[in-house]
């Protein structure tokens, strides 16, 4: 899962004390380790990365693992985590605002458009992702 910290206690997981490792290094490090597994965050919170970097990492880790890479994305809901570690958390709205914008993001740039993206909430003004994603989908179901 896309968190920075582990879950709360009070859902069942160990808390912000138990050990928690951030997802694109974990999944890079799986890519090499394993050849039929997919990969992927599960459903990654649109707020810890800007979403240029967000699709680069999706996009590397695509590449790297030869199309057995996933991107799943969603608006973030643990607020602890993200003001614990001094990252900017959103109200829901806008939060919500960027997911849309996120997707449409990466959208545009998985098409190969490289025409500026003007969101709600961000603004790319040449979108370019080299090498963009793998070409082998023999491996996609």
């Amino acid at each position: 899962m896309d968190h920075l910290w582990q879950l709360p206690q009070n859902t069942g997981w160990g808390g912000p004390d138990a050990p928690m490792l951030e997802a694109y290094t974990t999944l890079g490090f799986l890519a090499r380790s394993t050849s039929r597994i997919r990969l992927g965050a599960l459903v990654g919170a649109v707020h810890f990365r800007e979403p240029g970097v967000l699709v680069k990492a999706a996009t590397t880790l695509d590449v790297l693992s030869e199309g057995r890479a996933y991107l799943g994305l969603g608006a973030g809901w643990y607020d602890a985590e993200a003001t614990g570690l001094g990252i900017p958390f959103p109200d829901r709205s806008d939060r919500f605002r960027r997911l849309g914008d996120t997707l449409r993001f990466v959208h545009h740039t998985w098409s190969g458009d490289r025409s500026t993206y003007e969101g709600q909430t961000m603004r790319a003004a040449g979108p370019i992702l080299n090498p963009s994603r793998s070409r082998d989908r023999t491996r996609r179901s």
